[in-house]
């Protein structure tokens, strides 16, 4: 059985289908065009992508995501072609049971030519400008970063209420492995059992080189029973979509989205812009959107000496 089929099978919230299917979209004259073109056979549909992307441009949101013509995107494998599909059940789930503002998935397929091979992802374009695209983090006013911190704290706090269907397990959107930068670059990672094992792992090790004093915070922190809720995963300016008066109108990039601590939001969010020029700036919109977790942003940066995920 091949990903693609197998990842369809296991899903327990929704079936890949489902993401495209006419009576799921919004009743608009656009909607009902892509609906019909959604009932033209697949070779059909993939033969006009591969027309398409000869006329794609990379997007520097993600080396595998390509802007296609007519406002269109699309998302390619990156590993096995098993987070492509776990992105667009994501993306479903999130706009079903939230209101933050996300791509809609338009098309999902596999594909085998030369040229394309494995699940491919067809998005809508959110109308807005990366944050890291508008300006330096450095640059932000006080007063445009309240209005990025206030959008921003609704959305993560939706997906606070969030909560795992797969018990206290860490895992992907489909109870399996998942992507995280934080964690790992070059492959996937997880499931991990409990916390408490993912605790334990090298990416959240404390160790005799590290600040006793926060050691001994790490210690204490790490006996709470968090919450496992849904994360994005990598909120970071490249992900956040501003218009044109600095409001934040889009979230997108959720790869990483995953079944995690709630903590997990802020720490990663903050490790997006490790090294980086803003990256106080940044950390500081994050923990006013998460102010619950500052201890665990202490111990997160005190790891940071000592790992590495690349």
């Amino acid at each position: 059985m091949d990903d693609f089929t197998y990842y369809r099978s296991v899903s327990r919230l929704c079936f890949v289908p489902r993401l495209c299917s006419p009576q799921y979209r919004r009743k608009t004259l656009s909607s009902f065009l892509w609906s019909t073109w959604l009932r033209f056979p697949q070779s059909i549909r993939c033969r006009f992508y591969r027309f398409l992307l000869l006329f794609s441009r990379p997007s520097s949101n993600s080396p595998h995501l390509l802007r296609l013509p007519f406002g269109l995107y699309a998302k390619l494998r990156s590993s096995g072609g098993k987070d492509i599909i776990q992105e667009a059940l994501a993306l479903q789930f999130v706009a079903d049971y939230t209101s933050i503002p996300v791509p809609e998935v338009l098309d999902l397929f596999e594909a085998s030519s030369s040229s394309l091979d494995g699940p491919v992802m067809i998005l809508s374009r959110i109308r807005g400008t990366p944050i890291s695209r508008i300006s330096s983090l450095d640059a932000l006013t006080d007063d445009q970063q309240t209005k990025i911190a206030d959008v921003l704290r609704d959305w993560l706090n939706q997906l606070q209420y969030l909560q795992s269907p797969y018990g206290r397990t860490l895992c992907g959107y489909l109870g399996a492995e998942f992507t995280s930068y934080r964690i790992n670059t070059s492959t996937t990672v997880g499931p991990y059992r409990s916390q408490d094992r993912f605790h334990e792992t090298a990416c959240c090790s404390m160790t005799s080189s590290h600040d006793p004093k926060v050691c001994a915070l790490a210690a204490i922190i790490r006996q709470k029973r968090y919450d496992i809720s849904f994360v994005h995963g990598n909120v970071s300016p490249e992900n956040v979509l501003l218009d044109r008066k600095g409001v934040p109108v889009g979230l997108v990039g959720w790869e990483c989205a995953a079944w995690m601590p709630s903590y997990w939001e802020l720490t990663a969010g903050a490790w997006s812009v490790r090294g980086r020029a803003g990256e106080d700036v940044w950390s500081h919109i994050l923990v006013r959107c998460l102010p619950q977790y500052t201890d665990e942003l202490k111990v997160e940066r005190e790891l940071w000496k000592t790992y590495t995920p690349y």
